[in-house]
């Protein structure tokens, strides 16, 4: 019976190991912390930007992407990289725009996702890039 107890975790918080998105909710919150006006700490902020790229490359290049992976015995949400995007990228966008540097540097790392994306992962971020990217300034 201590073996099955031993098997399961409780608390009062997630962790890395039981969500994936966990890290990048904690990044995005770091940016949007660091670009309020009472703290202003744009280079924090590029920094979160900088780990959350590396996490979604590491993503998209992981041994042809992420696949689902499925057990008839556990049921388990599926985290592909359009989600894992959506909680990164997508969710930091509405806090980088108040930034000019953050802002073309999230668009910078936005550009080069899509150099190695494929697919719906494209799509995904084809869509940040369409969204949130002035014209003059970005093109695909």
């Amino acid at each position: 019976m201590q073996t099955l107890r031993d098997a399961f975790a409780t608390g009062n918080a997630r962790t890395e190991a039981q969500a994936t998105t966990f890290i990048a909710d904690e990044l995005v919150e770091m940016i949007a912390r660091t670009l309020s006006p009472g703290f202003n700490d744009p280079f924090t902020a590029m920094n979160c930007l900088n780990w959350l790229h590396a996490g979604l490359m590491d993503a998209l290049l992981h041994e042809g992407g992420l696949g689902r992976f499925e057990t008839p015995r556990v049921r388990f949400n599926h985290v592909d990289f359009a989600a894992i995007f959506r909680a990164s990228f997508v969710a930091a966008a509405p806090y980088t725009t108040t930034d000019r540097m953050c802002r073309l540097r999230h668009m910078s790392l936005t550009q080069d996702l899509m150099e190695h994306a494929t697919g719906d992962n494209r799509d995904a971020v084809a869509d940040l890039l369409t969204a949130h990217a002035p014209e003059s300034e970005f093109r695909l």
